[in-house]
């Protein structure tokens, strides 16, 4: 998407030298991509449907919907610590990667003054970091904690988003006039960055579904719908949030969008290296520290998983003929037991 962007719609023109200026080309850009995103939606829709056999069916008698039964469905959904643990924690680094996303192009212009044809080059190392990052985080997945994986994904995308900025303020990273270094130096840290993001998307959407799990196994009840929704519904929000913060930090530092690069007062560069750098990072720590408190473990889920087909093959009371005592014996089965479980369970959730 950016690479066409910058090397089609907003090319260098005789009027516009940098074309992201051009105000002109944003609404062919704009249009063109919500065609793209409409046939991708219908395509991903038609290519699914065939998997609608095999989800969980719904209950004979679902309850119909009102705001108090949402209201009581997202309170349950949010008494699972980890869900709690991972809604606040990507909310705030939805914010901060908001505010990183909006100050991008400015950071590219200003602070880097990078021309359109080379911010669409730098999008080459970003796309087979995304394309080389979901195969290997997928397999890692399969021997490593889902939780390691995200955390790990989350620590390489802020910190490879935070030094170079960071190296260019303390004077440790090339000019500008070194463009071929320069180039080199932020394709590899892009590359980084996307490919520790792929890792954190990789496992993100398998946790939800685990905490589904969890969920369904104290409550009785699948809300998949709940916890992805939720944290949907989150995400847009707060990446919203987050731009709107980057248009609150461009008229703090008094940094006019119509300026040409090159033109803008030294301290004004210098003051959004620091809001991209350190202030995006600064977020992101925080953010990290909501997330390490998410506790369901490979194991927990394994055990959980295990309690769950337990429950779905019990049948009622269970009678046999014990060879020990020399007689028929009454015991509880599966569905029975669940019920003296789930009192425990219900304690650990809490």
């Amino acid at each position: 998407m950016h690479m066409l962007g910058f090397f089609y719609f907003l090319r260098s023109t005789a009027d516009f030298e940098h074309g992201q200026m051009n105000p002109s080309g944003y609404p062919d850009f704009a249009l063109f991509f919500a065609g793209v995103i409409l046939v991708t939606v219908l395509y991903s829709a038609a290519g699914t449907h065939s998997r609608i056999p095999y989800l969980p069916r719904p209950p004979d008698n679902p309850d119909r919907f009102s705001f108090r039964r949402l209201g009581r469905e997202m309170t349950g959904a949010l008494s699972s610590p980890s869900f709690r643990a991972l809604f606040v924690g990507l909310v705030i680094f939805f914010v901060a990667r908001g505010v990183q996303f909006a100050l991008l192009l400015y950071m590219n212009t200003y602070f880097w003054e990078l021309s359109t044809r080379q911010m669409g080059l730098l999008m080459i190392p970003a796309i087979f970091g995304l394309l080389s990052g979901i195969p290997i985080w997928t397999l890692l997945s399969r021997r490593i904690d889902k939780r390691t994986i995200f955390l790990t994904g989350i620590i390489i995308f802020s910190l490879f988003s935070f030094l170079p900025p960071v190296l260019r303020l303390w004077f440790w990273f090339p000019a500008n006039e070194q463009i071929l270094l320069l180039l080199m130096l932020l394709g590899t840290a892009w590359f980084l960055t996307v490919f520790g993001a792929a890792g954190a998307f990789v496992a993100a959407g398998s946790m939800l579904a685990d905490l589904a799990d969890e969920y369904e196994l104290v409550s009785g009840r699948r809300q998949e719908g709940i916890f992805f929704g939720a944290q949907a519904f989150a995400g847009k929000s707060a990446s919203g949030l987050g731009h709107q913060i980057a248009g609150w930090c461009i008229d703090l530092i008094q940094l006019s969008p119509q300026a040409d690069p090159g033109a803008v007062a030294p301290d004004v560069v210098h003051h959004l290296g620091i809001l991209y750098g350190p202030g995006v990072f600064i977020l992101s720590i925080i953010a990290f520290g909501f997330l390490w408190r998410y506790r369901l473990t490979r194991e927990r889920h394994a055990e959980i998983q295990h309690k769950l087909a337990r429950k779905e093959s019990g049948h009622g009371f269970s009678f046999g003929f014990s060879r020990t005592t020399g007689q028929f014996e009454v015991g509880l089965d599966q569905s029975t037991e669940r019920a003296v479980e789930t009192a425990s369970e219900r304690d650990l959730y809490n």
